[in-house]
Formats: C-alpha cells, structure tokens, sequence
C-alpha cells in the first residue's frame, strides 16, 4: 500500500470503512487528510513577461538594471529554456525570477 501513494490509502480506507473496521467519522477525517495538496496556483499569477518591468522593479526582484539581465543570462549561462516539475516550459529569463512564475 506505500508505494501506491495516496490514492492506494484512500482506496485501503474505503474498503476499511465498508468491511466495518473504521466508523464513518473516522473514516472522514482520514479520508480528508489523505487528499492530495495543491503544488502551486499558478493561475492566481499574470504569465510572467519582462518586457512589462519597470527598471526599478527589475532592480528590486532580480538585484540587476534592466539593461544589464540580457549579459547575466549569458555569464550565468543560462539555457535558452527550462522544463519545469509540472513539464511546462519556461524561457531562460524566467528562469531567473524562480518558482513565484506562474509559468514555472
């Protein structure tokens, strides 16, 4: 039952609940602390677009003037993108601004 994750223990719970080995009230609470979480709520954020920065906030998130990120993607050698957890992909540039991006 481990390594089927939490749907197998959901799954265990049911069939506990339905062969009386677990009441209804335990049931639901352990049903309820066994649901997936969310990993992030990317659709709460705009897609990131750096074009839309201002100097001062390029400065402020990044520690560098907007004119200067382009040479820093190139030192830090960034790759041109970046396949992220959930396999979405995002630009090098956005890459720097980290996992807050709605597209990373």
């Amino acid at each position: 039952m481990a390594h089927g994750g939490l749907k197998s223990v959901r799954e265990a719970l049911i069939f506990a609940y339905f062969d009386d080995v677990i009441d209804e009230i335990e049931f639901s609470a352990l049903y309820e602390s066994n649901l997936s979480k969310e990993v992030f709520p990317y659709w709460k954020f705009l897609k990131f677009n750096f074009d839309n920065w201002e100097n001062s906030e390029c400065n402020t998130e990044l520690r560098f003037d907007k004119a200067k990120v382009q040479h820093l993607l190139e030192v830090l050698n960034f790759p041109q993108s970046f396949i992220c957890s959930q396999r979405t992909v995002c630009l090098g540039l956005e890459g720097l601004e980290g996992p807050r991006l709605a597209s990373c």
